[in-house]
Formats: structure tokens, sequence, C-alpha cells
């Protein structure tokens, strides 16, 4: 038997929670934070904060070596599939970030934030957009 083709189907890598997820943790930590505890182990929540610098809904570095890694094991599993590939993915940037670390594991490429990401076209239909790398 000859493989001769594979299909991936996979959501984006890990992510900074929704929007509203995001405001729900926040005011939550707001409760607590300021507050004295006679718990010494819980001193940490007097002055935490959660959420400065974090865009809710976008991926992780955690989520984008999630996928570097990802890429890189099908590249090992399926070295003899790579000439020809199709690789779609929805618009939003999350997603397309996904598409973009698998790439670079998939290609054998070091894993780096600041690499040249692939052109990329927007594939548009009514309800749908897709990136599309071929």
């Amino acid at each position: 038997m000859t493989i001769d083709q594979v299909q991936i189907y996979a959501r984006h890598g890990a992510r900074n929670p929704t929007a509203n997820a995001l405001k729900r943790i926040q005011a939550s930590l707001a409760k607590v934070v300021n507050r004295t505890s006679t718990d010494s182990t819980l001193g940490f929540l007097e002055t935490y904060s959660y959420g400065e610098g974090v865009k809710a809904d976008q991926l992780t570095d955690f989520g984008r070596r999630e996928l570097w890694a990802m890429g890189d094991k099908f590249r090992q599993e399926y070295a003899d599939l790579h000439d020809d590939r199709f690789i779609r993915a929805a618009s939003d940037g999350r997603v397309v970030e996904s598409g973009e670390f698998f790439l670079q594991g998939l290609r054998g490429e070091e894993y780096s934030l600041t690499a040249n990401k692939t052109a990329v076209d927007l594939v548009s239909r009514p309800g749908l957009d897709a990136r599309v790398w071929v």
C-alpha cells in the first residue's frame, strides 16, 4: 500500500481568551486585587494583574510553537508528499498565523517569530473568507 494523500483538519494553536472571557477574568481578579489575606501564599493576589498586553483571541507563543511542531512532525512522517500541497485556513488572524507556523515546520525551517511569511491569497466566497497556500 502506498500513501499518496494525507489530509489534516486542525484548529488554530493555543490562543488567548476571547474578549468576553478576558473581561470576566479581569472582573473576577478585580474582586481580590488590593485585598489583604491572612494566607501568605495568596499574597501575590494583592498586586496581580492579568490582561495587560493580552490581545483577546490571538495566538499565543505556545500556540505558534504547537503549529510549528505539527508541521515539523508532518514533514518527518510524510517526507515524500511535500511537493504537492494545498493548505486552506479561515481568514481570522490566529488561524492564518497557525497556517504560517505549520508551513514553517513543514518546510524544515527553524522556529522563528520573525521569519518571512509566505505570501497567501485571499479566497472569498459568500459566507467564506479563506487563506490558501500552495
